[in-house]
């Protein structure tokens, strides 16, 4: 029986719902009295659009354990998602005088005590999670948050529009448009007004008026808009962006900083040119949209892919590269270009499994590599918030100078073979 639960239980967390429900029932045929396995199956119903069903299977497995936490949490999560603020909050009280350490319930408990007007409570809740769960990012959003909401931020850090869980505000380089379900980019031009910006530092280096410069994986355009501010009327930005809805987004960022400089692609780039399949995602749950590799087959949305050198650019100066595991069939891809005219790399390396390939592929095009890993967090960020989201994250990234160039380096260690992965 133990072995058929975990067996349930790994199928739950790989998302496949009918699997999970099969095995769930068998366990409750042999035992119709188990608390967590009427719990998960409650659980089910509402992951597949049936919330009633759900409500009435979590009360069931209350009945059975009134002691569970977690039942009491999912339960006042269904209410909240129901628009039933008053039962959700007693859920949710419910949960953290069972367990006072749970910090989920603390900040849903906060987000429903704002829906009830009670801003200043809500504040306490929020705080609350954040002092179990320093790096509870979301907490720190809806915190911030409901501080303007009562004229607790100063005007630096206030919001100029909020549409569901879109967000604008005024950032470093400019008005932002964002997803507030982002785990990262969104979260940290939520808080901090600023993203990687200790990667821009570095950037800044390099970038000059009238420079032409390539964007692969531009995203919502963090990076983008900088550079195009960075490199003037006189310069261009090329931004790939293969994510339909990012490239959205891409483009509206690019259109509040009225950047007519910037040249945007709903493409991938690789080694050939042709078609690719993008992931299908729900853009209105918390996840790391960026994070996600595109495929050759399977399910998801068809994206323009195309190869750099295709461009024909009649110069290039700077290629930042950061597309989940595709950086060498991009570099491939752009071969003519990176020879002809010996751009400053800055590749992305966060897969070990990709590193040896990468690092000899860059060696080839006759490159000097250097390390950088920035700290996703910046103390001196934009807003002031001095708490840390991301810990110790860094960013895992290399540096690649023309190895007859002028350009000399500090601070960052010479890759000079690729036996260690840099966080190793």
């Amino acid at each position: 029986m133990q072995q058929k639960k975990e067996l349930a239980s790994q199928w739950h967390e790989r998302g496949d719902l009918c699997k999970a429900k099969s095995l769930y029932q068998d366990i409750l045929r042999k035992d119709p009295e188990d608390p967590i396995t009427t719990h998960m199956l409650g659980v089910i119903a509402y992951q597949t659009g049936k919330p009633n069903k759900a409500i009435e299977l979590i009360k069931q497995a209350l009945l059975l354990d009134p002691d569970s936490a977690d039942a009491h949490y999912n339960l006042g999560y269904i209410f909240k998602a129901l628009g039933k603020p008053e039962k959700a909050l007693g859920c949710f009280r419910n949960t953290v005088q069972l367990n006072s350490e749970y910090y989920q319930a603390h900040n849903e408990m906060g987000s429903v005590l704002v829906k009830l007007g009670k801003a200043k409570e809500a504040i306490s809740s929020y705080r609350r999670a954040i002092a179990i769960m320093p790096q509870f990012g979301q907490a720190h959003s809806n915190l911030l948050t409901t501080m303007e909401t009562l004229g607790g931020l100063g005007k630096n850090n206030s919001s100029v529009c909020t549409e569901k869980n879109m967000r604008i505000k005024r950032c470093r380089y400019g008005l932002m448009l964002y997803n507030l379900n982002d785990q990262y980019i969104g979260r940290s031009l939520d808080i901090y007004g600023e993203y990687c910006e200790n990667e821009v530092a570095l950037f800044k280096q390099f970038i000059k008026p009238g420079m032409l410069v390539c964007d692969l994986g531009a995203n919502i355009g963090c990076h983008t808009v900088f550079l195009g501010k960075t490199v003037g009327l006189e310069g261009k930005v090329y931004a790939f962006e293969p994510q339909r809805i990012l490239f959205q987004n891409l483009c509206a960022n690019i259109s509040l900083n009225l950047l007519a400089n910037i040249h945007a692609y709903n493409s991938a780039v690789g080694n050939h040119s042709g078609s690719i399949v993008a992931p299908i995602i729900n853009y209105s749950e918390e996840n790391n949209f960026g994070g996600y590799p595109l495929t050759k087959i399977g399910p998801g949305e068809d994206a323009s892919l195309i190869m750099l050198d295709s461009l024909s650019l009649p110069e290039c100066h700077f290629i930042k590269i950061d597309i989940e595991g595709m950086e060498k069939a991009a570099l491939e891809g752009a071969r003519e270009t990176i020879r002809k005219f010996k751009p400053i790399l800055y590749v992305e390396n966060d897969r070990q499994k990709n590193t040896a390939e990468l690092i000899t592929f860059l060696r080839s095009m006759d490159y000097r590599l250097y390390q950088h890993l920035p700290l996703l967090f910046n103390p001196t960020n934009f807003f002031k918030y001095e708490a840390n989201i991301f810990g110790n994250t860094p960013s895992i990234n290399v540096l690649c100078i023309p190895r007859h160039s002028s350009y000399e380096v500090q601070n960052m260690d010479e890759i000079t073979s690729f036996d260690r992965y840099p966080t190793d």
